[in-house]
């Protein structure tokens, strides 16, 4: 049976749901989170951190439409975001740790921000779709040996996947869709392997929602 949280009041994009600290395992499964800042946050102490069959609807976002799709300009998205009303800082999944995490099954719709995956000395990011947000859709940061497969990402307003400072990942078989930026983003990064992986109609820098860094 799948339980739905959610903050008290319809529309509030300003506190966090989940929230991970001082833990060293942490799992999430079997759930729909929605409107919040952040859906879960888990910081560098967590050494395992699971995600499993959830849904994010809504986190960091009011959900309008135009604010998920490439329709506005990079300039109207940043004059939206600075405005703090229908997008703020935060998004579905953000996780910060030393050591595997994983992100499996999960369905990510209007929201600011996708999936996060940051310090990772191993784990799996498969089978999640993610649609209509206004960041990245699979970002890792300073991981290594991260295996991201199996995705779907559609309507990302920056890149689809994004990899910063990492190692020894491996993308296999993702598509991804009509992403404002590039399907795929590498900064300081080394030895990633690209496998079988689908894009299409990427790269509308007119529509990117990071003016100033368009790729």
């Amino acid at each position: 049976r799948r339980v739905l949280f959610r903050s008290s009041s319809s529309g509030d994009i300003s506190q966090y749901m989940f929230k991970a600290q001082n833990l060293a395992s942490f799992t999430l499964k079997n759930m729909t989170v929605s409107d919040c800042l952040y859906g879960l946050r888990a910081y560098s102490t967590c050494t395992d951190v699971r995600v499993d069959s959830v849904k994010f609807i809504r986190c960091a976002s009011t959900g309008v439409a135009a604010n998920h799709i490439p329709s506005l300009t990079g300039a109207q998205l940043a004059a939206v975001y600075a405005a703090g009303l229908q997008l703020s800082n935060g998004g579905a999944c953000r996780i910060e740790m030393s050591g595997r995490g994983t992100v499996t099954d999960c369905v990510i719709r209007h929201c600011l921000r996708a999936i996060r995956l940051s310090n990772a000395t191993s784990g799996l990011v498969s089978d999640c779709q993610v649609e209509d947000c206004s960041d990245n859709g699979v970002y890792l940061n300073t991981c290594s040996h991260v295996t991201v497969t199996g995705n779907r990402i559609r309507n990302c307003l920056h890149n689809g996947l994004l990899a910063i400072s990492s190692s020894d990942c491996q993308y296999t078989n993702n598509y991804v869709q009509d992403t404002a930026a590039a399907p795929i983003q590498m900064h300081s990064s080394q030895n990633l392997t690209f496998v079988a992986n689908t894009f299409q109609n990427c790269n509308r820098p007119a529509n990117n929602g990071h003016p100033a860094a368009r790729d």
